[in-house]
């Protein structure tokens, strides 16, 4: 017993030491502005070397609390976006010319993103359909290629489309989430359905769900 005692003094004493040995030092953040960016909110991102490509989300910010005002279509980021914060360069290419369930998905808020081999996978996210006439949590998987598509919004490409992919299922409508991946398998962590206009006060015009699950799949690709 006295060695063991003897033996934990000693590995305590070796801690605070190699802690009040450390160098004191100081981290400062410089922000700084790209012509043409002025900022989106709860987008979702890939990346190709230093060009960082920006899909989705809001461009005014925190949505309104208001039911009448809460997720504007005017607000929705409605091109995808690329910057280099290296060279602090800014491009963008307009989502109006794709198909109407991608144009949609893709500049909704929320959505669950993973990047992996080349290719940036989208999940869900909620905002207003003018297919169904309704703010709803979008029920598609997309797959981006991202270095392509980085290359062609840079070259001022105006035929996007070939780089996206997409298939539907009511398993990916969540808004919210997490999408991770261990091993060959993606998990799709918590995250909620959302469909109509959000109401802080819980009023009628919104149906919630939470998925309370993990859900579990994978891509062959």
């Amino acid at each position: 017993m006295k060695n063991f005692s003897f033996l934990l003094i000693l590995i305590l004493s070796s801690i605070f030491t190699a802690l009040n040995g450390q160098q004191e030092f100081s981290l400062q953040l410089q922000p700084f502005t790209i012509d043409g960016f002025s900022g989106i909110q709860s987008f979702a991102t890939g990346q190709d070397g230093p060009y960082i490509l920006l899909v989705g989300g809001r461009t005014d910010g925190l949505h309104q609390r208001q039911p009448f005002a809460s997720f504007d279509p005017a607000g929705n980021n409605t091109s995808i976006q690329v910057i280099n914060p290296v060279s602090r360069e800014r491009w963008a290419a307009s989502i109006d010319g794709l198909a109407a369930p991608l144009r949609e998905q893709l500049q909704s808020t929320n959505m669950q993103f993973y990047q992996e081999d080349g290719f940036l996978y989208l999940t869900g996210g909620y905002g207003y359909s003018p297919s169904e006439g309704d703010h709803i949590t979008h029920n598609r998987l997309t797959a981006i290629a991202v270095a392509p598509l980085i290359e062609a919004i840079r070259e001022g490409q105006q035929d996007i489309a070939p780089y996206f992919r997409q298939l539907t299922d009511d398993y990916f409508a969540v808004t919210g989430g997490y999408l991770e991946k261990i091993g060959e398998t993606y998990y799709l962590v918590g995250g909620q359905r959302f469909t109509g206009r959000y109401n802080p006060h819980n009023g009628p015009s919104f149906v919630q769900e939470y998925t309370n699950q993990i859900r579990k799949f994978r891509i062959i690709d």
